[in-house]
């Protein structure tokens, strides 16, 4: 297991939250000079290989990679063959990518890197560790739910990053940080079986029930008294509980999950009405979905659907450069200088 622990005190600075297409079966030199960036990213490939000096992650389609500051990377994406034509060529080759990629720059970052089994040695660590010290894994394979609510925050950085809304940015991030630090410590409790079994009688359980129902049922009518019943408790016990483990409302969460969904959609190229993809979405209202878009990814649904891939503060793609060795960031600074 590689994961790392890191403190900074110094507010980070986004650099680039950009959304690129990459050719499988290609391999893509990262950013190699990095300057202080910390990274997180996910693909849409069958898999990926990061390498670097010391090492090779291997991360599948929705999971996340953390990448360190001033590490050079490399990639190399897998995805399977669409035909036995294609499987003939190359089979492991097959049509873009995306790679979606959030960075941001810490002057004053430290961090050390654990690679480590022993599960007690690592539970101590936490329980040591400094107070502001967050502990991030190398690769997140979250489930279906902490997927969904991790892609929100990814998106809505980006969104955000075009508008040029840099506090929106910056509490996204916060929020990103903290979601990771909170899954990889949870997991870190369970499997050294530190914290109590989230039996039925649990809040934590019905929470997460709650979050997975919705998940499942976002696109139907969904109102608090179904949820209640589907898990077999209270609608009061059920709104009581979520936001004292979420700290948002359960409607504020259905929603969260439906503007989730029409932004994927808009991703994704749909050219359909806006209407049309909020009703398959759960939201009949246009203008409610409208309101509720521009509330959480801060721009509108017609400017979601205009911004271009491969977003990035100095306009230029990283993913797109074939061979960087020199540091394109300081190049472009000079440059306004």
């Amino acid at each position: 297991m590689t994961f790392y622990a890191l403190r900074f005190s110094k507010a980070p600075r986004i650099r680039f939250a950009c959304s690129a297409e990459v050719l499988p079966g290609i391999h893509h030199n990262i950013i190699d000079c990095r300057n202080h960036l910390l990274e997180l990213c996910f693909h849409t490939c069958e898999e990926a290989h990061f390498i670097t000096e010391d090492d090779i992650f291997m991360i599948g389609r929705d999971e996340f990679m953390v990448m360190l500051p001033d590490i050079r990377y490399d990639v190399m994406m897998y995805s399977k063959p669409k035909t036995a034509e294609l499987d003939a060529v190359n089979p492991k080759l097959n049509a873009a990518a995306a790679v979606i990629s959030v960075a941001a720059e810490i002057d004053d970052l430290q961090y050390t890197v654990y690679r480590t089994e022993d599960i007690g040695q690592i539970h101590t660590l936490l329980q040591n560790a400094e107070k502001d010290t967050i502990f991030l894994p190398c690769v997140w394979r979250p489930d279906e739910v902490e997927f969904q609510e991790m892609t929100m925050l990814i998106y809505g950085i980006i969104n955000h990053f075009a508008a040029g809304k840099t506090l929106l940015c910056l509490s996204d991030w916060y929020r990103v940080l903290a979601m990771l630090d909170e899954a990889f410590q949870r997991e870190i409790a369970q499997l050294g079986q530190k914290m109590p079994q989230t039996g039925e009688g649990s809040a934590y359980y019905y929470v997460r029930k709650a979050k997975k129902y919705i998940c499942s049922n976002y696109d139907k009518r969904l109102t608090l008294t179904d949820i209640a019943q589907e898990l077999g408790i209270s609608k009061g016990y059920l709104c009581t509980i979520f936001k004292n483990g979420t700290g948002q409302t359960v409607i504020d969460y259905i929603n969260l999950i439906r503007m989730q969904h029409i932004r994927s959609k808009l991703y994704k190229g749909d050219k359909r009405y806006f209407s049309v993809i909020c009703a398959e979405s759960g939201v009949h209202d246009i203008r409610y979905a409208q309101r509720m878009f521009k509330k959480y990814f801060g721009i509108s649904m017609q400017r979601c659907r205009q911004i271009e891939n491969g977003i990035s503060l100095y306009h230029t793609n990283p993913w797109t450069v074939t061979d960087l060795d020199h540091d394109i960031y300081k190049d472009e600074e000079s440059k306004g200088k």
